[in-house]
């Protein structure tokens, strides 16, 4: 996977960008699961960021 397709943090330009995905997948992540891919559960708040930067802590909705 490319920084492209993974993302750039709007806040300090890092490339460690996690995709956070909301609600229960319907199978186990398989290998083809990328590992900043991040399944975490189906609460779904207003507050609720989709993406997350592991360098900053910066959470953000693209």
């Amino acid at each position: 996977m490319t920084k492209r397709e993974r993302g750039v943090c709007p806040e300090c330009g890092s490339g460690q960008v996690n995709h956070l995905v909301f609600g229960m997948p319907v199978f186990p992540p398989g290998e083809s699961t990328p590992e900043w891919v991040k399944f975490v559960g189906c609460v779904v708040t207003p507050e609720s960021r989709s993406r997350y930067c592991e360098n900053c802590e910066y959470s953000w909705n693209p």
